[in-house]
């Protein structure tokens, strides 16, 4: 991604922090200019960030605004670094998440317009660039479908039978027969539907097999070429590469430029390898091989969907490339304690989400601008293991899905089941860690890890009681300090009463001990005034190491500097 930076007036903040931020958090190639080298860089960047004034950038950026489809992106950032305001291009240039990513990195509040957006869904354009397609269609089809979803009614989106679709939220997805519906639709497929109301998605997947005579212009063979495609009703934007023989590639190079796909060639001894019923007298007297446009797209790999058609001095054909979209699983933690323990990696990897999955209260986690790519199918406890199966079947199916946890995913969260559910299925996974509740609770009541820790769950629905009351007598025995999550209710008058006993019995009925609420409020005690009562899921614990001490409400471990 390559990023022109424009700083209305010269500062360091915020333009060194987001460049900062794009170049290590985005990987982006970021290009600092002036407000007057704007005209430049238009056409050679993918997105625009001007620092300063909203009506500034309206008048820098209006002499170049041509088409969504071909401008840059536009960011517009005030000079305090208080608001990310996605000016142009939310859609088609990704500018909406990198403005929410932006404002969570830098402090500021992103401005995100776009209606779709607010709900989480996705506007054709945004499904097009997810799928790596062209779009296609009408301006007014295109209106009536982004306004049938913001109104919350679904869209059918069609799709040819030789591809196979991950869902999107707020479109019903459908193979195409050929039945039109009432109303404008979405379409996924190289061909021209003899319809109205359509907005195709063009996925890149044609393979134009070409042969032809040294004295046919180029400018003859892309009549041809169109006269092809429109003959059999396939889109020229769906148009992947151009295939000839390997000693005439270069004489098609300009042509191959115009279309913005590239050139290949096949040599003829590969041609003579290829078996199969070719009727090519010209190729066998002239090459000695058996045929060269069909042979040449089965070398390719390609599947041929319109056999050899001659026009004078060329031959055609076209094949059609396999395609599919890897889908992907994130592990993501939500972290404790709320939004602000949100992490701008964790917020990037919700946005990339088509669907988003979890337990109810943790969903309830997610940003609201989210919500209509939540899927609250066994959001329930209890129903973990099947909650799993499906985020790893939509992300078999080629979705982008998020499995979420509060604090961190790979303590005492969703990894485990998820994770082994996906590599024995093959389904590629990612995972985002987050702050866990013992690191959100430490920095509530002040040093108390510092001297090392270990956590413990109290839940017995899947380790065994005793198991557990080993693990705390073994812990207990040590020095140190030890997080106690998931104080559920069954047996909690049981479980307290033992965790009170042998903590007092190594360390002492004095020994201090924190507890955090989610909401952030704080108790700081002895082991001997801790009450069942007080406890709840809701909540965490940290038995401080016996050599800690109490000031005020905080909880103090030296580490043996010398103060």
């Amino acid at each position: 991604m390559k990023v022109l930076l424009v700083e209305v007036l010269d500062s360091d903040f915020p333009g060194k922090e987001i460049k900062e931020f794009l170049e290590k958090e985005k990987g982006a190639q970021v290009i600092v200019a002036r407000c007057e080298e704007i005209g430049k860089f238009w056409n050679a960047v993918d997105i625009l960030v001007v620092v300063g004034s909203l009506g500034i950038a309206v008048r820098l950026v209006a002499p170049f605004l041509r088409d969504k489809r071909s401008d840059p992106g536009v960011l517009v950032v005030d000079s305090k670094g208080n608001f990310c305001i996605a000016l142009c291009g939310g859609h088609w240039r990704g500018v909406n998440p990198l403005a929410r990513s932006l404002a969570h990195f830098i402090g500021a509040e992103a401005v995100v317009t776009t209606a779709s957006n607010v709900r989480g869904l996705f506007s054709p354009e945004e499904v097009a660039s997810r799928l790596e397609g062209t779009l296609e269609g009408e301006r007014e089809s295109l209106l009536k479908i982004l306004s049938r979803l913001v109104r919350g009614n679904e869209v059918d989106f069609f799709f040819d039978s030789a591809f196979s679709l991950p869902a999107f939220p707020g479109y019903s997805l459908k193979e195409w027969t050929g039945k039109l519906p009432g109303q404008e639709f979405l379409f996924f497929g190289e061909r021209i539907l003899a319809a109205k109301g359509w907005v195709a998605i063009r996925p890149r997947t044609l393979v134009v097999s070409i042969g032809f005579r040294k004295s046919v212009s180029v400018e003859r063979i892309e009549e041809a070429i169109r006269d092809f495609f429109k003959r059999h009703a396939y889109s020229m934007a769906s148009i992947k590469e151009l295939l000839t023989l390997e000693r005439k590639k270069e004489a098609l190079l300009p042509l191959g430029e115009k279309l913005g796909v590239p050139v290949k060639g096949v040599c003829e001894e590969e041609l003579r390898r290829v078996e199969g019923n070719f009727s090519s007298p010209c190729a066998k007297k002239h090459l000695n091989i058996p045929g060269l446009v069909e042979p040449a797209l089965i070398l390719s790999g390609c599947e041929i969907l319109v056999p050899k058609t001659v026009y004078p001095g060329i031959t055609l054909a076209l094949g059609r490339k396999s395609w599919c979209r890897k889908g992907l699983l994130y592990l993501v933690s939500l972290g404790a304690g709320g939004s602000p323990n949100l992490t701008v990696q964790a917020r990037e990897a919700l946005e990339d989400s088509e669907w988003i999955l979890g337990y109810r209260r943790y969903l309830d986690l997610v940003p609201p601008h989210l919500e209509g790519r939540v899927v609250r199918k066994y959001s329930a406890m209890g129903e973990e293991v099947k909650r799993a199966e499906l985020a790893v079947s939509l992300a078999e199916k080629g979705n982008r899905v998020s499995l979420v946890s509060s604090g961190d995913v790979g303590v005492f969260g969703m990894v485990s089941p998820a994770l082994e559910i996906a590599l024995s299925r093959g389904v590629s996974w990612k995972i985002i860690p987050g702050v866990s509740a013992c690191l959100y609770v430490a920095s509530r009541l002040g040093s108390p890890l510092v001297g090392g820790f270990a956590v413990v769950s109290l839940s017995d629905y899947l380790v065994p009681w005793d198991r557990i009351k080993k693990d705390l007598e073994l812990l207990a025995a040590t020095d140190l300090a030890v997080a106690v999550y998931n104080l559920v209710e069954r047996g909690k008058e049981e479980k307290i009463a033992f965790l009170k006993s042998v903590f007092a019995k190594y360390r002492g009925s004095g020994v201090a001990v924190g507890l955090v609420r989610a909401s952030g409020e704080k108790t700081v005690m002895t082991i001997e005034d801790l009450e069942a009562s007080q406890l709840d899921m809701q909540c965490t614990l940290i038995v401080a190491p016996p050599h800690a001490r109490v000031e005020g409400d905080a909880i103090l471990v030296e580490r043996g500097y010398s103060l």
